[in-house]
């Protein structure tokens, strides 16, 4: 029940279709605080991704660069986790909770597993969403599935 609470709620806060976090199976991995949800990573299996290559323009805005376009690479890669939706409240932005939620992800996947990096992707890539996928990857070429 929290679960579809909180799924309604961020399809209202992020503008998604209704049900379309819950519309295939997926887990939810929820940061919660003092009986308050301030945090969620809605992931899925996957089997495919891509390769993001940036496009960036020169100069520098918050010490990243500005997001221009995001190319794929055609071939595919092999995945097992997707990442269909991060979330953190704004108060507790840049406080590593989106990084323990994917940590978390990954390491409740399979039992007795945790799901490498290069195993995982992000779906629908915001610039913040970008920026963390690059920093929790540690490479601009981070996966990306559909």
């Amino acid at each position: 029940a929290k679960v579809k609470e909180v799924s309604e709620h961020l399809e209202k806060q992020l503008g998604l279709c209704p049900g379309w976090l819950l519309s295939v199976q997926v887990k939810a991995f929820l940061f919660v605080k003092e009986k308050k949800v301030l945090g969620s990573v809605i992931a899925e299996d996957i089997k495919e991704c891509h390769r993001v290559w940036l496009a960036t323009a020169d100069g520098s805005e918050g010490g990243r660069p500005p997001l221009q376009s995001i190319a794929l690479n055609k071939t595919n890669k092999g995945a097992i986790c997707g990442f269909r939706v991060i979330w953190v409240h704004q108060s507790q932005r840049r406080m590593k909770v989106a990084t323990r939620l994917l940590d978390a992800a990954r390491s409740h996947w399979m039992p007795g597993c945790v799901i490498p990096h290069h195993l995982c992707a992000f779906s629908q890539v915001t610039e913040d969403g970008r920026a963390l996928a690059q920093s929790y990857c540690r490479t601009s070429e981070f996966l990306v599935y559909k």
